[in-house]
């Protein structure tokens, strides 16, 4: 390793991306180090090395657990697509059409797409996906049924499709084929979508039991919706007996997993102290988490903690901006503390 370190400093290139890949992975050898990584990779790529800038490029996307720098992962990308990591253009189309900024271009995205030489069914479902976002309707939906054929992705994206009755007429049947197929493939998402059309017999002959077993399948390999959505039947009392205990432990599985929708009842729980002990300091957390993703009942819930002074300093201006904006969001608001916030 010693040797190895030698020559990364004396300007190796390929020790330097060799380094960097030991400080990615960690090890017997290195403990995993992602500032050092970051360091030999850019090291690496600034004299060229195509497979370090791809690797910064995925250091730097917003999930990768490293770094949060949409605009600088789109840079490494284009360079190591110049240099011939075609790989890249699928990343470049990927941030394209997600739109973000001066980075939302979607005939940019397509062309990025077309650029990559690859032909696959998973480039064609994205293509149809941005086809969808452009308005031209007709183009992605004959693309994304040819895609879903194969593809996971692109059947789970057309079950939506059908489940919604966007783009094209409702269909449940349709829809609930569709997730099944995906999920045999091993398509998490769409196994929580059978165990929701299971339990509510949408699409299919109603089985409770099984649609709720599908459901918990889903939630325990990690699925996020899956885990709200059972969070929200154990929360409601929806199908299975109440539990306000199982309802928290899901929420938090899907929040901690990137569903920022479970703030919501998280929020309520901790307020009310159903599942949990009452903590006004957590439920002003969660809530002020999904406050500023704009939920309506989040905006509602920390107005009222700053209007009480409940985990929070009282403040009736800011109880006023966060009570405002949820009732611009269609949040009701009591009478009474409209008229003395004037809102």
């Amino acid at each position: 390793m010693s040797e190895l370190q030698h020559a990364a400093e004396d300007g190796d290139v390929s020790a330097q991306s060799i380094l960097a890949a030991f400080y990615l992975n960690g090890g017997e050898l290195i403990e995993k180090d992602f500032t050092k990584a970051e360091f030999w990779l850019t090291k690496a790529a600034l004299k060229g090395d195509a497979l370090s800038e791809y690797s910064l490029g995925l250091l730097n996307l917003p999930n990768s657990g490293v770094k949060d720098d949409l605009y600088e992962s789109y840079y490494w990308f284009r360079r190591a697509a110049l240099h011939g990591v075609n790989q890249a253009y699928l990343q470049i189309a990927n941030i394209l059409k997600s739109g973000s900024g001066i980075l939302d271009d979607k005939d940019k995205a397509l062309q990025s797409l077309a650029q990559s030489g690859n032909n696959s069914p998973f480039v064609k479902g994205m293509m149809a996906d941005i086809l969808l976002a452009k308005g031209e309707t007709s183009k992605g939906i004959e693309l994304l049924k040819e895609s879903s054929e194969y593809e996971p992705q692109a059947m789970f994206n057309l079950a939506l499709l059908y489940a919604k009755g966007d783009f094209v007429e409702q269909d449940y049947i349709q829809a609930y084929d569709l997730f099944k197929k995906a999920a045999q493939l091993g398509d998490i998402k769409s196994k929580a979508n059978v165990g929701d059309m299971l339990i509510r017999g949408l699409g299919v002959t109603q089985d409770i039991d099984e649609g709720i077993s599908t459901l918990i399948e889903a939630a325990e390999d990690g699925d996020p919706g899956g885990q709200y959505s059972l969070g929200m039947y154990y929360y409601m009392g929806e199908y299975v007996a109440k539990d306000f205990h199982l309802a928290v432990y899901w929420f938090k599985k899907a929040y901690d997993s990137g569903e920022f929708h479970a703030a919501d009842p998280l929020g309520s729980c901790y307020y009310h102290g159903v599942g949990v002990s009452r903590d006004y300091k957590q439920a002003a957390y969660y809530w002020s988490e999904g406050a500023k993703k704009g939920l309506a009942y989040s905006q509602y819930g920390l107005g009222l903690l700053y209007y009480y002074g409940h985990g929070l300093f009282k403040s009736f201006e800011t109880a006023a901006h966060w009570l405002k904006s949820a009732k611009a969001l269609g949040q009701p608001i009591p009478h009474d503390i409209e008229m003395s916030l004037g809102i």
